[in-house]
Formats: structure tokens, C-alpha cells, sequence
């Protein structure tokens, strides 16, 4: 079920990137695809079931699973190691830092002005409505907030009084040169490890 949720939850999320990219936002968006790739035969057909399920009319889940030595061939940064693998075509991957920085590009190009280094510490109201974000650097005046803040979104809206049951994630990343480079996004169900290329 949660898995079905996320999928839903992401169903547009390609075409908004496309907007986006329609509006001059430099996206970084690569469809490069991934390939799911375990030393286990049953395990990648495990997986798969799983993500058959929660696939249909949200994204193509690609052939079945390819075993034996031919498994390692679906991307060369596999070793000889994985014996079981399939490619999602549609996956798609980003470079975080040029997002942010074409978002950011974007927003000041039609007017917008940033704040960086700057923490929230709370909003002003009148009649019911916020009128002012208070931050480090003073009051901001606003018609409207849009909170964004990620894992912190819960601790942003609580200063306005709002609660979001929000829960974050746990998760660690580090950057490597790998030779060869992998041309796919690559999931390694064995060890639950993602790998995105970026910039080689």
C-alpha cells in the first residue's frame, strides 16, 4: 500500500517537470531510466510482483526480469556479481544542486527576490490570515505563504499554527567517480542502495 501511495502521489510528477521546463527552468531532468538489479533471482522477481502492482496507468514497468549473465549487461557498472535484473524505462533522474539553481534563476527572473541563510522564526496574522513571515533578517510582508521546507515543513507551519503529521526519512549520500559510469539509474535491491549518475 505504501509503495501504490508513493506511485500515485509521483504520477504527474514528469509532465510538471516538463512545465517547467516549457517555462525556461533549467530542470537538469534526464530520462535515463533504471535498472533494478539483485544477486538473487527470486528477490528481483519479488520486487518486480511488487511494482507490477502498484504500475498500471502510472508508469511502464519494462520487460521481465533478465537472469544469468545477460542480467549484468543492462548497465555497464554492474558487475558480474548481479544475476538478476530489469530495466523501468521511464525513470528519470535530476542534479539537485541545478535544479535548485534554475528554480532560483527562474523565480528571480519573474520578479521574486531571495532570502538566503535566513530562518523562519514565525508569521504575523491579522483577521485569521498571515500577513508576515517573520525571519533572522526581520518581517516580510506576504498575500500568501507556500511552505517547502521538506522534512522541516512540520516544525515551519507549526510557527503559524498548523500541524502536518510529517514524518522524515532516513537516508545517507555520497558522491564517487565510478569507471565505467553507470548510463542508468540503478537500484540495488540487494543492499537498498540507489544510484543516480550525475556528471559523470
Amino acid at each position: 500500500r505504501g509503495y501504490a501511495a508513493v506511485a500515485e502521489l509521483n504520477r504527474h510528477t514528469l509532465e510538471q517537470f516538463d512545465d517547467l521546463a516549457a517555462a525556461g527552468v533549467e530542470t537538469s531532468l534526464r530520462r535515463v531510466g533504471m535498472v533494478h538489479a539483485f544477486r538473487s533471482t527470486d528477490q528481483a522477481r519479488a520486487f518486480r510482483r511488487v511494482q507490477a502492482q502498484m504500475a498500471p496507468g502510472r508508469y511502464d514497468l519494462g520487460d521481465d526480469v533478465v537472469v544469468g549473465p545477460a542480467a549484468a549487461g543492462l548497465d555497464p557498472a554492474l558487475s558480474a556479481d548481479v544475476t538478476a535484473a530489469y530495466l523501468v524505462p521511464g525513470e528519470a533522474v535530476v542534479d539537485p544542486a541545478r535544479l535548485t539553481a534554475g528554480l532560483a534563476k527562474a523565480v528571480v527572473e519573474q520578479g521574486g527576490r531571495l532570502h538566503e541563510e535566513v530562518r523562519v522564526t514565525g508569521v504575523r496574522r491579522e483577521r485569521g490570515a498571515v500577513v508576515a513571515v517573520r525571519t533572522t533578517a526581520g518581517e516580510l510582508p506576504c498575500r500568501a505563504v507556500a511552505v517547502a521546507a521538506g522534512a522541516w515543513s512540520g516544525q515551519v507551519l507549526a510557527l503559524a499554527g498548523y500541524r502536518l503529521p510529517l514524518q522524515a526519512g532516513k537516508a545517507y549520500s555520497f558522491s564517487v567517480e565510478l569507471d565505467p559510469a553507470p548510463v542508468h539509474a540503478l537500484y540495488l535491491g540487494d543492499s537498498k542502495i540507489a544510484v543516480s549518475p550525475i556528471g559523470g
